[in-house]
């Protein structure tokens, strides 16, 4: 028996831990990829999100300058004194945003007027000869736009006149200035793009590489350039005459996948994620932000762990059999006694002890463990009784409810008649010598007869609530709206409400909006906006309360109001709320509707008859 018990939890310990340490890595590497995945998905979407940002911030800065007056009624008359104030009025505002890299002003045909460049106002020199932009690609476009819209520019290296090198990547945003509805010239705003390529490269040397490609099925010399890399060389292929293009170098299948806006995939065990920004006005071209993270910074730990399997299998077995040897030693001896202790229990003698001289520690704290299982079904025993006598007492009350109810029908008409007696004898003793106040008090003790009995009815579990008040649902919605902004702070709540009259019972109604405004506050993650509307239509009250939180899916909207289901934690929720709700709208004849969107938002319908509607 020994020798089994040995063998037997010697395979069975062996077995375990390898299939446990197996499950661990493989479980573990599902795991970190997971995470891998959405973190390359959280920083692609970081990314994204800072570029648009950025495009935003550079259109906006555009507009302003073009807005200026100055600009304007330079391009009326050319005014020297006009043009110099305006050259003053550029390097003011080159010296406070040092994104710009530099500022122009060119009439129609894309002669410059104004130019101000790096901190220095290249037009104020008295020998100045303006260039023209007119063959310039990015003012073509803007001039064959009929539009008053800014135009971005293609993201490239400029390149001076006079130099034979390519300046650092920029983005130009050209701006139409409007004179009487029609085009007068074109403001022009040089804005550097070392910005975007901090966007773009989110990653240590060893973590992965992020980089940036144009897709454009307008023009096939930057379909698929780089447009920011950690290796510079690639970058801006069609303007340095190399083949550095994204289905050159990561293959033609993988460049049809950056046709999406957005994925996410693995190449070999890396991680690749991409979305895409459309920062000009069609459609057929863009920008593409990749992240690869590499799967050997990030899943090392596993390697550590596969390189120990084999260690952790030998050693895991020499422990099991030396715990399976001990164990069956240390286990047999005190077996018997622990086997009578159980069959006395189990015939109810609770007060059975176990000779523990022949028990090691860790029977010892098996025995002390069933002495606590013993004790604690003693408790719950008492605990039985004691929940029996409580139905019993329990069902007395509904006794003594049923009985009041009966004493409230017999005695309720004999009371009755005394009230209205003594009203007669009040009447009767206008004329004769009567003590008043003797038949005032019979009559003041009577109603309070009926007072306590009618109190006394309130016990009887069948009676039902009083629904016989007008209520106005404006009023009770405003009470609730009051009480919870006192209590939440970040709650905004936004409501349009008109007086409307129901027949019912105020403070259930009360109860009806506490609980539906209580959920929609706990939906909400962050900042809570909820609204409400109250409306009359089809000689019907309507109340429309929506929140903007995590909203339900389609198994939560069928159960929830099925009493005791929940979606939160039991110890916050009893699932009772809507339940609750859903019966009380019942009783008023209501009607009560839940339409939801997961993860956006979540609506209550409540229809109740109009009060007009029930006649005197």
């Amino acid at each position: 028996m020994k020798v089994k018990l040995t063998i037997h939890i010697l395979i069975l310990v062996t077995v375990i831990l390898t299939v446990l340490t197996t499950i661990n890595y493989y479980q573990s590497k599902q795991i970190l990829l997971l995470e891998v995945m959405n973190q390359a998905e959280t920083i692609t979407a970081n990314s994204k999100s800072s570029i648009e940002e950025f495009l935003r911030y550079i259109k906006d800065i555009s507009y302003n300058i073009s807005r200026d007056y100055l600009v304007e009624k330079f391009l009326e008359d050319y005014d020297a004194n006009i043009k110099e104030k305006l050259e003053e009025k550029f390097l003011e505002i080159y010296s406070k945003l040092p994104v710009i890299q530099a500022l122009r002003i060119t009439d129609l045909q894309g002669q410059i007027m104004v130019f101000v460049r790096e901190g220095e106002v290249l037009s104020k020199v008295n020998n100045y000869k303006g260039i023209s932009l007119s063959e310039k690609d990015f003012f073509k476009e803007a001039v064959a736009d009929n539009s008053s819209e800014i135009i971005l520019s293609n993201f490239e290296r400029g390149k001076l006149p006079e130099t034979v090198n390519f300046c650092p990547a920029m983005v130009r945003a050209v701006v139409p200035i409007m004179s009487n509805n029609n085009k007068a010239g074109y403001l022009i705003v040089n804005f550097w793009g070392l910005k975007i390529g901090q966007f773009v490269s989110r990653f240590k040397k060893d973590t992965g590489v992020a980089f940036l490609v144009e897709v454009n099925n307008m023009n096939k010399e930057r379909n698929g350039i780089f447009l920011f890399h950690r290796d510079k060389s690639y970058e801006f292929a069609n303007q340095y005459n190399t083949s550095y293009y994204f289905q050159n170098i990561y293959g033609k299948e993988m460049f049809d996948k950056l046709k999406d806006d957005f994925g996410i995939f693995k190449i070999n065990e890396d991680i690749f994620a991409f979305a895409s920004v459309y920062p000009y006005k069609d459609k057929a071209r863009k920008w593409v932000i990749c992240n690869t993270l590499y799967s050997n910074y990030y899943l090392s730990v596993l390697e550590v762990l596969k390189k120990n399997l084999l260690s952790i299998f030998i050693v895991s077995v020499f422990l099991s059999l030396f715990v399976s040897i001990f164990f069956t030693e240390s286990f047999f001896k005190p077996l018997n006694e622990i086997k009578l202790a159980l069959n006395a229990y189990g015939k109810g003698d609770f007060s059975y002890k176990v000779d523990e001289a022949k028990m090691d520690n860790e029977l010892k704290e098996i025995m002390k463990n069933i002495y606590e299982m013993v004790s604690a079904l003693q408790k719950y025993i008492l605990e039985i009784e004691e929940r029996q006598k409580k139905i019993e007492l329990l069902n007395r009350l509904s006794s003594i409810g049923l009985l009041s109810a009966g004493i409230s029908h017999e005695l309720n008409t004999p009371l009755n008649s005394i009230i209205l007696l003594c009203d007669i004898l009040i009447e009767e003793s206008k004329n004769d010598k009567v003590n008043m106040n003797d038949i005032t008090d019979i009559k003041n003790e009577a109603k309070r007869c009926v007072s306590i009995i009618r109190n006394l009815k309130l016990l009887d579990p069948q009676n039902k609530v009083h629904i016989n008040d007008v209520v106005n649902i404006r009023e009770v919605i405003e009470s609730n709206i009051l009480y919870f902004k006192n209590i939440f702070n970040n709650l905004v709540i936004e409501s349009s409400l008109v007086d409307c009259n129901i027949l019912g019972n105020s403070v259930l109604l009360s109860q009806v909006v506490f609980n539906i405004l209580l959920n929609a506050i706990e939906a909400c993650d962050s900042e809570c906006r909820i609204s409400i509307k109250v409306f009359e239509k089809d000689n019907k009250v309507c109340i429309i309360i929506r929140d903007k939180g995590r909203g339900m899916d389609e198994e939560t909207i069928n159960n929830i109001f099925v009493p005791f289901y929940t979606t939160k934690n039991p110890q916050k929720s009893m699932g009772l709320g809507l339940s609750l709700v859903h019966k009380i709208v019942s009783d008023h004849n209501g009607k009560i509707e839940v339409k939801s969107k997961k993860g956006e938002w979540t609506e209550f319908v409540l229809r109740f008859d109009k009060y007009e509607s029930f006649g005197n």
